[in-house]
């Protein structure tokens, strides 16, 4: 495909202008406990080509699936908290701006990663397990992790289909118990009926067999397809609120594109524990062994976020604030719960004010540390470095500010392709590659090439509707240009994102000129 992009000015409008309706409905997000699921499911659904991934796509969700890994809690902190801004001057010409809140907890300590984990398994092996390989990719995962349990962690492992059954009770992993516990893992087979309820009483029933000082976790593995005993999301999720043990938490892992995530998330978030998806063994492993001490070392509780307009400002929209905040404009109070070890929340604000103020918002945060109950306060306002026309802009809150554009407009291009205006949103997805095309040239972590090959895939997917065939590969298409003409298209496409894109959007484009004369 040829890099210049034919922009139709009418159609964008038309298409364009339910942004701003679109907008309001972004404050209907679930609690961010379940932090990242979303995004992984929208890009099994975008593989399979199905455009409808804007129904379940959720935009914080899309922004905490990626690392943030530049963001570094102070020595003898558990947490940090950072405020940045989008736009590289602090209110933009439309007296807007996109303000970012970080907040990020430390790695665990060496004590920490000693305490004794007592993790109990629920696995569904229902007659639904069978499609696909859900059940054989379970059981690889729990093999491969069983392989990497530290001597003196405590295991379990429940069954349910019709009824539950406890085919591992709670035990300590050992030389011994080690390979009894995988052989038995491997004979595991698919039997009919789907009865969560059951799984979920009794696997809870088993935590209370752990060992009292352990840190206890329940991690339910199904693809949430209930047919027997209770059935609701919210019966089931009653449930599991009913059978919490202090010190616990559930986990849930939704497997199969056709997987349940209303149940699983609601399950999760009255479980005060995080919801993720998997779609194979690989990505079901990467979850229980990668993010395991995501999973099971909390770091710091009971904590509050307190957001408060400066003089002069006015905080206009929230992304990424829990499930049912009262959002009030004079001040905004989010409670985020439990945060584990290596964990993060990225929070983005849109607001107005007066340009001769430099500091639009301040930012307090409240915790409690999880063993002492001890309270602390962190507060911040924002970063300077973003302000100084001396200093390139922050590579982080770059690379943020393009992920969280590019889940804005993957959702209204599934909403124009809903509509069948394919050619809209073919237009909008051209448009958002092109802008994505200027944060890969600096990206030092390459986690924007990912977001181009997920943009080029909607791309040819809108285009095989059209029916126009296949498009070449954005990125490598990108790679046989002249790096200077590749600027140049870029500062046409940034200048015309502005122009055509009102409100937030004209702000991001301020940014992206501002990194092209920065690497230019």
């Amino acid at each position: 495909m040829d890099l210049k992009i034919q922009f139709r000015f009418s159609r964008i409008r038309i298409g364009i202008l339910s942004i701003l309706f679109f907008f309001g409905f972004l404050g209907l997000f679930q609690n961010c406990s379940s932090n990242t699921s979303s995004y992984y499911y929208s890009q099994k659904q975008i593989e399979y080509g199905d455009l409808n991934f804007h129904r379940h796509l959720k935009v914080n969700e899309y922004i905490n699936a990626f690392p943030q890994d530049e963001i570094m809690v102070p020595e003898k902190q558990d947490l940090t908290l950072q405020v940045h801004s989008f736009a590289k001057k602090t209110i933009s010409k439309e007296n807007k701006n996109l303000i970012q809140i970080a907040v990020k907890t430390r790695f665990p300590n060496a004590e920490e990663s000693k305490d004794i984990k007592a993790l109990c398994f629920v696995l569904d092996v229902s007659g639904s397990m069978n499609q696909g390989s859900k059940l054989e990719d379970s059981k690889t995962a729990l093999i491969n992790f069983l392989m990497e349990m530290k001597t003196g962690d405590e295991f379990s492992l429940v069954l349910f289909s019709d009824n539950a059954t406890t085919l591992i009770p709670p035990q300590k992993i050992d030389s011994d118990s080690r390979p009894k516990i995988i052989s038995k893992v491997k004979e595991i087979r698919v039997v009919a009926g789907t009865n969560i309820e059951a799984g979920l009483i009794l696997g809870y029933s088993e935590m209370t067999k752990f060992a009292p000082l352990s840190t206890k976790r329940l991690i339910l593995l199904t693809d949430g397809i209930s047919n027997v005993g209770v059935l609701t999301p919210k019966e089931i999720a009653a449930k599991a609120k009913v059978q919490y043990l202090e010190g616990s938490r559930i986990s849930t892992i939704g497997l199969g594109y056709d997987v349940n995530q209303s149940l699983l998330r609601t399950l999760a978030e009255n479980g005060r524990g995080h919801y993720y998806f998997a779609d194979s063994a690989k990505t079901l492993t990467k979850i229980i062994r990668d993010d395991f001490e995501t999973l099971v070392i909390p770091i710091a509780k009971k904590i509050t976020l307190n957001i408060v307009p400066n003089p002069g400002y006015k905080i206009l929209k929230i992304y990424g604030a829990p499930e049912n905040t009262p959002i009030s404009f004079e001040k905004i109070v989010l409670n985020l719960g439990e945060l584990n070890a290596n964990d993060w929340r990225i929070i983005v604000l849109e607001v107005s004010g007066n340009q001769g103020s430099y500091n639009p918002i301040s930012a307090q945060l409240t915790y409690s540390h999880i063993k002492t109950n001890r309270s602390q306060t962190i507060s911040a306002i924002l970063s300077k470095e973003i302000q100084s026309s001396n200093l390139k802009v922050n590579q982080n809150v770059a690379r943020n500010s393009v992920i969280f554009s590019n889940a804005i407009s993957l959702i209204e291009i599934g909403k124009l392709a809903e509509a069948n205006r394919y050619q809209d949103a073919l237009d909008l997805v051209n448009l958002q590659i092109n802008n994505n095309r200027v944060l890969a040239e600096i990206d030092k972590i390459h986690s924007i090439d990912q977001e181009i090959e997920t943009l080029g895939k909607v791309q040819n997917i809108l285009q095989s509707r059209i029916g126009f065939g296949n498009l070449s590969d954005p990125k490598s298409e990108s790679s046989k240009k002249d790096k200077k003409s590749l600027w140049d298209f870029v500062r046409l496409g940034v200048s015309l994102t502005g122009k055509v894109i009102p409100g937030p959007w004209t702000i991001i484009a301020e940014l992206f000129l501002v990194l092209v004369e920065s690497e230019n």
